[in-house]
């Protein structure tokens, strides 16, 4: 980053703005090949699986940094602008003899969290720092030091908030009403009216009246408890006073294709790089005005789709649980990342995959899967 002595047709960074993302994109750069190295040296499939997919996603941190360094002046001397180095250290890898290589990876990830939080003032690299706090969580879960990841925060508009399994500040299309034992969170814009809470406790979800219908201990807490896993779209949940155990997630990621209806998904999720519990209901007719999420526009437009498509493969996988991404395409389809069991209504297996593009404009002919119809129909939707 020094100006040369002779510094016709050569280029030096000078300037401190660009210095400190060349630093991190770099520093980034460098913990890739570590993970990658690490992965291709273990012989172990979980923890193989586990430093690939963690080199991969970082990857996708280096990409923003490098963009927005491309737009950046170098220096304040002439017009060229900035760019990442690569500059690589000798020694990438991380010996098989540390008693814990995951958790040596995620504390030096979580070095690069902290070194990230001066940046996301740019909008654009939110996304590098979602990345980075990602891996490092996965990394410290991989480590059986999953408390660690409570104590840690980034201070930026941009920070996923601890894993909770609800959000600990509510929306405002939330409605939190305390209890003796738990207090109930109802997010009415998830809501796709499955009735499992009308129905299963009547008494605590009082539905058509005016005035508060939410009472939760006019139930057992047992029962609301499971009235809320229960609950396809997330809509439901809940956080525990101390008795009752919080939602724990499943030991099997699943998607559920609903006839006629939205994708329900069980699984640890993180929609658009945020953390969102472990239930949702996605939309696949492609009208919801809630989208990602399901709003019940599919009864609205008639929308038809079988919920019992043909099997398409039974191979099994090596793991079944852990993160599921799930990141809507800018008018496109949602791009799943991580293991996930894709069945029919009725439980059948579709097909299991790690990575799928699943149709959310409803003019696929290949459902749940994306064909590509999104350009023909001239689908809008947001992107990640």
């Amino acid at each position: 980053m020094r100006k040369p002595p002779v510094p016709e047709g050569r280029v030096w960074v000078s300037r401190v703005d660009a210095r400190a993302i060349i630093d991190l994109g770099n520093s980034t750069y460098n913990h890739m090949l570590r993970c990658l190295a690490q992965g291709f040296a273990d012989t172990d499939v979980t923890e193989k699986k586990l430093f690939i997919n963690s080199a991969i996603d970082l990857m996708m941190a280096v990409v923003p940094l490098g963009q927005e360094l491309a737009r950046m002046k170098a220096n304040d001397e002439d017009s060229c602008n900035a760019g990442l180095s690569f500059a690589t250290l000798r020694n990438t890898g991380v010996p098989k003899s540390h008693p814990n290589v995951a958790y040596g990876l995620a504390m030096r990830s979580n070095e690069l969290v902290e070194g990230a939080k001066i940046l996301v003032q740019t909008p654009r690299l939110g996304r590098a720092l979602n990345v980075l706090q990602s891996v490092r969580d996965a990394l410290f879960r991989a480590a059986g030091m999953a408390e660690i990841i409570e104590t840690q925060t980034v201070e930026s508009p941009h920070q996923s908030q601890p894993y909770k399994g609800v959000e600990t500040k509510p929306a405002s299309s939330q409605e939190v009403v305390e209890g003796k034992e738990l207090t109930l969170v109802v997010d009415m814009s998830r809501c796709i009216h499955s009735r499992y809470c009308v129905t299963g406790a009547p008494k605590t979800f009082i539905a058509n009246v005016d005035g508060p219908w939410l009472h939760p201990d006019e139930s057992d807490p047992d029962l609301l408890t499971r009235i809320a896993h229960d609950c396809p779209s997330g809509a439901i949940a809940y956080v525990s006073k101390g008795k009752l155990p919080d939602e724990r997630a499943p030991e099997v990621n699943m998607l559920r294709i609903r006839e006629n209806g939205p994708n329900a998904v069980n699984a640890p999720l993180i929609v658009a790089g945020k953390e969102d519990g472990f239930r949702a209901t996605f939309c696949r007719c492609g009208q919801s005005k809630n989208k990602p999420y399901c709003d019940g526009s599919h009864k609205d437009v008639s929308f038809q789709a079988s919920g019992e498509p043909e099997t398409v493969s039974l191979d099994p996988l090596a793991s079944r649980d852990g993160f599921l991404k799930v990141d809507p395409q800018k008018d496109g389809p949602l791009k799943i990342s991580g293991n996930l069991e894709i069945c029919a209504g009725t439980g059948r297996v579709v097909k299991r995959v790690q990575s799928a593009l699943l149709c959310r404009c409803g003019h696929s002919q290949n459902k749940p899967f994306c064909d590509g119809s999104h350009r023909a129909a001239e689908f809008k939707a947001d992107g990640e």
